[in-house]
């Protein structure tokens, strides 16, 4: 039992640690493809990370720490055969985490031009942002499924997700530009990022359907008000901590872009 844990244990060490090596190379190509594309350049690139700081502070904000503190969570259950439990967790964060994704998508889609023009100091991100909002949304949806499968002791579903995202997102990246050329470098640096939705959505709806035809957790049961606010507690003691410590990361490098694009500004 020991030795055949153990082993579990590596494997599942293996597919996460190959599924990374596959997403920093895949990350490292695209960009470098897009950079030299007729019109993107280093405009294009300026937008185009300006607007995705933004996009990672929310995503610190709202999901860095889901996946460990499901994981954590229904792993505890599901070794005590505790399914309802599991089944409490698991639909709790679902619920909670998709309400609290379509605010902050929605926010940021109508607040794009205010953050760009105030906070940025690059109106043209403006269009980044935009199609970066949506996104926001479905990562949190990813990130329950992925504390799902994680505590189910099932890595290869949540390392496939991951890969499929990162095969989608440089192709259709570099695709949208290439028809995006002839724009404004803001622009095709929006379409770039809409690769980066469509790509999470691809990657949400295989574990969406990964959950539908390989569950290891048993049939859902009702979860009433107080089991609701209760484990919505649990979730949040375990989540918030590891989602503030990227929070401050992601906020550094946010002010960061602001300072040096308002020192561009003095300069020039």
């Amino acid at each position: 039992m020991i030795h055949s844990k153990s082993k579990s244990f590596v494997s599942n060490v293996m597919i996460i640690l190959s599924a990374q090596i596959i997403v920093k190379l895949f990350g490292m190509i695209y960009r470098m493809v897009i950079t030299n594309i007729n019109g993107f350049g280093d405009a294009g690139n300026g937008f185009y990370s300006a607007g995705f700081q933004v996009y990672t502070l929310l995503l610190a904000l709202s999901s860095v720490g889901i996946p460990n503190a499901i994981s954590k969570l229904i792993s505890e259950k599901v070794a005590l055969s505790d399914y309802d439990g599991g089944n409490r967790i698991f639909k709790t964060a679902l619920c909670m985490f998709s309400i609290i994704g379509m605010i902050l998508s929605i926010g940021l889609f109508f607040l794009s031009g205010p953050i760009a023009k105030s906070l940025l100091h690059m109106e043209g991100a403006k269009y980044t942002l935009a199609a970066l909002s949506p996104s926001i949304f479905f990562v949190c949806v990813s990130s329950v499924f992925r504390g799902y499968f994680s505590g189910s002791n099932n890595m290869q579903v949540m390392s496939v997700s991951q890969i499929i995202e990162q095969i989608f997102k440089p192709i259709l990246t570099i695709v949208f530009v290439l028809v995006a050329v002839g724009n404004a470098a803001e622009i095709m640096s929006a379409y770039a990022n809409f690769a980066t939705t469509i790509a999470t959505i691809f990657g949400t709806l295989y574990l969406i359907y990964a959950y539908q035809y390989k569950k290891h957790v048993r049939q859902i049961t009702p979860v009433n008000k107080t089991a609701f606010f209760s484990v919505a507690k649990k979730i949040l003691l375990i989540a918030v901590p590891a989602s503030l410590c990227s929070a401050i990361s992601a906020m550094n490098r946010m002010i960061d872009t602001a300072t040096i694009t308002r020192g561009i500004e003095e300069a020039f």
